[in-house]
């Protein structure tokens, strides 16, 4: 894997699993996923992770082919998907480096209440990070999390206290050869 100088914290501000019935916080219309993204990079987010939609709200496949350097997202204890386990976190790195190389950097986020300790321990191996609310409603055992950027906020903390850097938006586009609006 290629070493992270800074980290990458990546926000998912809203998906295709969570409903509006379990958070009144879970930004749903074009304003409020544009709000809720804004607020993420001002609380230290470079890349907002979005479901392409079609105009009716359908999600679409149409998302084009990646060139190196990749940034692979590791998924963890979804349904259907491995397990929240920090050994498979290891072994998917493992399997990442055999396979890519130099030619990637990694990202793992854990759906539901392992979201923080998951991006805690790919920030602790070299990582990337990922929050928001598409993967978890919650800050804290019993309690919803207010925003996307609160999410950011706390793992953007826990990652300064590693010693890791934060990447801004533009040093993100550069890590990963992205093109964008410079800031």
């Amino acid at each position: 894997m290629r070493a992270a100088e800074k980290v990458i914290i990546t926000t998912a501000v809203t998906g295709s699993v969570n409903i509006p019935s379990q958070s009144p916080y879970l930004p749903l219309t074009a304003d409020e996923v544009a709000e809720a993204a804004l607020e993420a990079v001002e609380a230290g987010s470079a890349i907002v992770h979005l479901h392409a939609r079609q105009p009716d709200g359908r999600p679409t496949p149409d998302q084009g082919l990646a060139k190196p350097p990749l940034l692979i997202q590791g998924v963890f204890g979804v349904l259907g998907g491995i397990g929240a386990d920090h050994a498979n976190l290891e072994h998917m790195v493992r399997i990442a480096d055999k396979l890519f190389g130099d030619d990637y950097s990694f990202s793992a986020f854990a759906a539901g209440r392992d979201q923080l300790r998951f991006g805690t321990h790919s920030a602790w191996l070299g990582g990337h990070v990922r929050v928001g609310l598409e993967d978890s409603l919650w800050i804290g055992k019993g309690k919803l999390a207010e925003s996307n950027a609160q999410q950011v906020r706390k793992i953007r903390a826990v990652v300064e206290d590693l010693g890791r850097p934060i990447a801004t938006p533009a040093e993100a586009r550069a890590m990963l050869a992205l093109r964008g609006k410079e800031t």
